[in-house]
């Protein structure tokens, strides 16, 4: 077979989310967040044997679903995502979110930053272009707070700083000072 680097080389390969549901109850991740363990007086209660669940995908329809990120609260699952091929090493991503833990049917993720097509009128980091980059800009990905996401993106030979609420809309806004000299 032919050398694949993979994704340290190139972000353009088939990735997908799953969700291991025996692992993650083992974890005390539990439905409504309770914790594994605790009996009544204060005595741990035996752990029933963990029957083993077949890993399930929450993102077959999509082409590359990257870097996921759970909300402090635990109930919200933030990650970049492409439902088709690119033709670079990178390209434009959407930023989506889903419930967490995933509902037991359908794998619905909502896209909270759409691709953007076309360039903005400025590309010096003072306007939204999309979410664009390579992996430091994807792997910036992070929660504010329960309710506010944080990302990278890069413009031109700008890197910029957005935050997006996570409750909809999916307009970014800049914060902070856009670094120049190409450090895309």
């Amino acid at each position: 077979p032919p050398w694949r680097p993979g994704l340290s080389a190139c972000l353009n390969r088939p990735t997908r989310l799953y969700h291991l549901p025996s692992l993650w109850e083992a974890a005390g991740g539990g439905a409504g967040g309770e914790e594994a363990g605790g009996g009544a007086g204060g005595e741990e209660a035996a752990a029933p044997a963990a029957k083993a669940a077949p890993a399930r995908c929450l993102t077959p329809s999509l082409y590359f679903a990257h870097m996921p990120r759970l909300s402090p609260d635990g109930r919200t699952l933030a990650f970049a995502a492409r439902e088709g091929e690119f033709r670079s090493h990178s390209a434009g991503f959407e930023l989506r979110t889903m419930a967490w833990p995933p509902p037991e049917a359908g794998h619905g993720s909502a896209t909270l930053v759409p691709i953007v097509r076309g360039f903005p009128a400025a590309t010096d980091g003072s306007s939204f272009a999309g979410l664009f980059g390579f992996h430091d800009e994807l792997a910036s990905l992070a929660w504010l707070d329960e309710a506010t996401l944080v990302f990278h993106s890069v413009a031109g030979a700008t890197k910029s700083t957005f935050t997006v609420a996570a409750t909809g809309g999916g307009e970014a806004t800049g914060r902070g000072e856009a670094t120049g000299g190409g450090e895309a």
